[in-house]
């Protein structure tokens, strides 16, 4: 829960006759909290969706609406009115722990300030995110929706007297598109650079490949590991078949061999063939359900990125066998 103090002053300026009229109580959010004065409740944070900010990195902001009411006091004494400087907070992967991001307030920062009827005042924070940080978010949410905690901390002044405002941690309900939504903006999933050369006989084909992996990390975002494994499989297969077409089983194999020698070769086709087993595993009952986990459809997305990488400079370095020189 968070506690703040601060000096009051004795006058608040005039509201304007935006901050009077705005009112985001009708707006759905996606987690609220009241705030508290003592035993009194004097305002409520909502906050109403995530998204995607302006920059060159991953941040994450949020729409808030915060609701201020003039202090209570005694029967003979009229409310005090109450205000918040700034506003900054915490973001979390579980209510009292797991800290994953300060935020800061973006934008325009006027103050707060309360009213009789309390009206609400939209706030945007942000935070800044990393590769890292995104990788333990989709880890934990395993293609569930993300839950994420976030406490508010405001920096408060009353008239008059000390105050101290208490805003418990928000648990927040973020539907899984909205987090989809983010993860497309910033790019997520495409960090990752694979250097791939081919000639122009096989252009078109590796541009097919290469489609088909980013098919694959999309089915890891969305939480769809057994697809993206799949996914993979038909990419290798797809690669055999276009290099030599009815042969799919062994032209990769043939092109390693060829252009490696029968030992190095023999141990790549090695690893092609066990890398399409661990595919075939998705489609065929062995007496118990199989689903993989995101650690293991990653591994396997980046060894098929490597067999295609390999396989496209050796199609480009090395020349093709003598029946298909003939032919």
């Amino acid at each position: 829960m968070g506690r703040l103090r601060a000096r009051s002053y004795l006058a608040w300026p005039q509201l304007s006759q935006s901050e009077l009229t705005t009112n985001y109580s009708t707006m759905p959010s996606i987690g609220e909290s009241d705030i508290s004065a003592g035993s009194w409740v004097v305002g409520t944070v909502r906050v109403h969706t995530l998204y995607a900010g302006s920059a060159v990195y991953p941040r994450l902001c949020f729409r808030i609406s915060i609701s201020l009411r003039h202090q209570p006091s005694g029967i003979s004494e009229a409310p005090r009115p109450i205000e918040i400087p700034d506003v900054h907070g915490e973001l979390r992967l579980g209510q009292h722990s797991d800290g994953l991001a300060i935020l800061t307030r973006m934008g325009e920062r006027r103050a707060l300030r309360s009213s009789p009827e309390g009206f609400d005042t939209q706030v945007e924070l942000a935070c800044e995110l990393d590769p890292y940080r995104l990788e333990l978010i989709e880890r934990r949410r395993g293609g569930a929706p993300p839950l994420f905690w976030l406490q508010i901390w405001p920096t408060t002044v009353a008239a008059a007297a000390e105050l101290v405002l208490s805003v418990p941690v928000i648990e927040l309900h973020v539907q899984q598109q909205t987090w989809l939504d983010f993860l497309k903006a910033t790019g997520v999933g495409e960090y990752e650079i694979v250097e791939i050369q081919y000639g122009p006989a096989e252009r078109e084909y590796f541009r097919r490949g290469i489609e088909r992996v980013r098919e694959a990390r999309l089915k890891i975002t969305e939480g769809e590991y057994d697809e993206a494994v799949s996914l993979c499989r038909k990419v290798l297969e797809a690669a055999g078949h276009d290099l030599s077409p009815g042969r799919s089983d062994s032209a990769l194999k043939d092109l390693f061999i060829r252009a490696a020698g029968d030992k190095r070769g023999g141990e790549y086709a090695g690893v092609l063939s066990k890398v399409k087993q661990l595919a075939s595993f998705v489609h065929h009952d062995f007496g118990s359900h199989l689903t993989y986990s995101r650690s293991e459809a990653q591994f396997i997305i980046r060894v098929t990125e490597s067999l295609l990488s390999l396989a496209s400079h050796f199609a480009a370095h090395t020349p093709p066998p003598p029946a298909a020189r003939e032919g």
